[in-house]
């Protein structure tokens, strides 16, 4: 090959491997423009998307529409009872549980629920209590006990007040809250009240009616037959349970419950029998006409007529027992005959605001009263010294 060749050779070499260089810069160049141009601006999109979360993630994402997380302060002011100032103040409760005695019982031993059965009040500071006759109904005075500030003292003395339906227990206390007593007379329907079954544990009701229907037998006169009636349901009440107002007096004890309520004693004939209870030979006596009758406010007469006017105390024997309207050997025998009707004793009026029990507690016995009403077409006034009945029986 000659030198000319050579020299040939060599240029077309040179201008391939130029050609070849020339080929990879415009490829690098292309692809830095495509880069430039389309990529780059999704990359700073992208980032700006990641800086504008918050690391700790409490900065709402843009666009959300989940509300911003707010923390609501916690104040520290107690609930306001809803019981009336009486209540709120009083720092010991008058009202204590009755249980079953254990027949042995063991020291520091904790009691039970189950053998708590009824409820009591306490009537005066050295350990007498009031409670429903029938919430100790089967049971023995040496099976009752009393919790008193958390322990269960034995009931010494029990007295039962069978014209009232009232039940009087002693245990050996000192100290103790007593409340003050309302009237029957000065109840009406529709007061608030409030049950407490167990001490410091309240509820509100209502006074349905100030004369609950009595039964249709009838009555004996040294008997007291009124009962209130307050709404309530059976759970959570025990018989015997204190029913209070508004200010904190005793209204009465809770006896049977019934539909739409509870049958409620009323607390008026409390202290008188208690007073009795304490002098003489502690035997309670009423006053009474020896009668049995019916209050004619209070009862549904089966006709749709009836000679009998709509107030006082029928007369009229009792079929189920066979006792007779008039006791043979009573204050009235040879004054009131069956099928009269009382309408007035003294000046006292046989409205249908009180029974005829209710109307002779304001009576001693041995007292000479007139009494007065319809036989019937006619009417009747005469005078008789009423009679005395005992009442009261000792609990064993």
């Amino acid at each position: 090959m000659s030198a000319r060749d050579k020299t040939v050779m060599r240029y077309l070499a040179l201008s391939v491997v130029l050609a070849g260089v020339c080929g990879v810069l415009g490829g690098i160049l292309s692809g830095w423009a495509l880069f430039a141009q389309s990529v780059q601006p999704e990359l700073m999109r992208l980032q700006d998307s990641v800086d504008a979360l918050s690391v700790s993630g409490t900065r709402p994402i843009q666009g959300s529409t989940q509300p911003p997380i707010e923390i609501i302060p916690v104040e520290s002011r107690p609930l306001s009872p809803a019981y009336p100032i009486a209540f709120s103040e009083r720092r010991t409760s008058a009202v204590v549980s009755l249980v079953r005695r254990a027949a042995r019982p063991v020291q520091d031993e904790p009691v039970s629920p189950e053998r708590e059965f009824g409820a009591a009040v306490v009537v005066t500071a050295d350990g007498w209590l009031a409670t429903s006759e029938k919430a100790l109904s089967g049971f023995r005075l040496s099976e009752i006990g009393a919790v008193v500030n958390g322990k269960v003292l034995t009931v010494e003395r029990g007295v039962r007040d069978t014209s009232t339906g009232v039940a009087y227990l002693k245990v050996s206390a000192t100290g103790l809250p007593t409340p003050a007593f309302v009237r029957a007379s000065d109840i009406v329907p529709g007061a608030p009240v409030w049950v407490e079954s167990m001490p410091h544990q309240l509820a509100p009701e209502i006074v349905l009616t100030v004369r609950a229907r009595p039964s249709a037998d009838p009555v004996p006169s040294d008997k007291t037959a009124r009962r209130f009636l307050v709404s309530g349901a059976e759970e959570g009440r025990r018989s015997g349970a204190s029913v209070w107002d508004g200010a904190g007096r005793l209204i009465g004890l809770l006896e049977t419950s019934e539909v739409g309520g509870w049958r409620v004693i009323p607390a008026g004939p409390i202290g008188s029998s208690l007073s009795q209870v304490f002098s003489g030979d502690g035997q309670i006596r009423r006053a009474t006409l020896g009668v049995r009758s019916l209050d004619l406010s209070a009862i549904t007469l089966d006709a749709a007529t009836s000679s009998l006017p709509s107030l006082g105390a029928w007369l009229r024997a009792d079929r189920k027992l066979g006792l007779p309207a008039v006791s043979a050997n009573g204050p009235s025998a040879r004054a009131l005959l069956d099928g009269d009707v009382i309408e007035r004793i003294e000046r006292d009026i046989l409205d249908g605001t009180a029974d005829l029990g209710e109307r002779l507690l304001e009576y001693r016995p041995g007292a000479s009263v007139g009494v007065s009403g319809r036989r019937k077409a006619g009417v009747f006034q005469v005078e008789v010294t009423l009679g005395s009945e005992i009442v009261s029986e000792q609990i064993k």
